[in-house]
């Protein structure tokens, strides 16, 4: 059947949309058969485009829905807003992403990160450096996403023709860290690095520990802690563990267990209280640390 022909019972093309208005030459607004609104995103795929036309989604790059974070007002303005080649290097990030990573793709993150990428580029042009606060405990904490940050970074500053400053590295690694939290809040990925930093640093001067974060039993630690605040956070908390843990921690691990308390407030400020569960996992992880000494 060609695209937009009514079939035997009269009824349009399933696989097509019809065309709302288009936002820009490459974006156009769309509604599919059963009158869920969409926009369809790529290259000239608006131009000349009217209310009525019927058209084949498999001829856009990109398809955005709206929902809670984006709804469809703000959905519209940002991608009308947004150049095609943003969200182009945007997936290509994206892509990066899952492909070292394992970071599974979603329009939240492929939109958080075409937000980021248009700003930067135009901070670039203008000669502007921001100072992320937490650059270095990203960096410490997150080494996966911040390489693919940097990676980013060269790739953006390569299409752009423009120098984009390795500091905003930082903020495309929050947003990967943020998108394996089903999250979309980034301000809360933000109070987790801070927490988490803090967590390490008194920990480890507990400990007498000189290894630097890159470390492997280190790096354990704080992929248990990163695991531990999205629990917190999600209220998925772990509630049993296996019968004899609790006697073992308090008679062979005691100073590990006192460290998990004094870890216990720190994630409790501003945050849900830790079970008594998760602080018995959290003991034998200081335990372990302990022992590497």
């Amino acid at each position: 059947m060609l695209q937009g022909e009514l079939d035997d019972a009269g009824t349009p093309d399933p696989e097509t949309v019809d065309v709302l208005r288009a936002l820009s030459n490459n974006a156009l607004l769309a509604t599919d058969s059963a009158g869920a609104r969409k926009i369809l995103l790529g290259r000239g795929i608006g131009f000349g485009k009217q209310l009525g036309d019927r058209i084949d989604p498999s001829s856009a790059s990109e398809v955005f829905i709206p929902d809670s974070q984006y709804p469809m007002a703000q959905l519209t303005a940002f991608i009308s807003e947004t150049p095609l080649a943003v969200i182009r290097v945007a997936r290509r990030v994206v892509e990066l992403a899952q492909e070292r990573a394992g970071i599974r793709p979603s329009q939240s993150l492929l939109l958080g990160v075409a937000d980021h990428l248009h700003f930067a580029v135009q901070r670039a042009r203008q000669g502007i450096i921001v100072a992320y606060p937490l650059h270095w405990e990203v960096a410490q904490l997150y080494p996966g996403e911040m390489a693919i940050g940097l990676t980013a970074v060269e790739v953006s500053s390569a299409e752009f023709g423009v120098p984009i400053p390795p500091e905003e590295a930082t903020a495309f690694a929050m947003h990967l860290v943020n998108a394996q939290f089903a999250s979309t809040d980034i301000g809360a990925t933000v109070s987790m690095t801070e927490r988490i930093g803090k967590i390490v640093a008194v920990v480890t001067a507990a400990l007498g520990l000189t290894e630097s974060v890159e470390s492997m039993s280190i790096a354990r630690f704080v992929t248990h802690l990163r695991y531990l605040v999205a629990r917190t956070q999600s209220q998925t908390q772990i509630t049993g563990c296996p019968p004899g843990l609790a006697r073992l921690i308090h008679e062979d691990h005691t100073p590990a267990f006192e460290l998990a308390q004094r870890v216990q407030t720190i994630l409790e400020l501003g945050g849900s209280p830790l079970t008594d569960a998760e602080i018995l996992y959290l003991a034998m992880h200081i335990a372990r640390l302990e022992s590497t000494r």
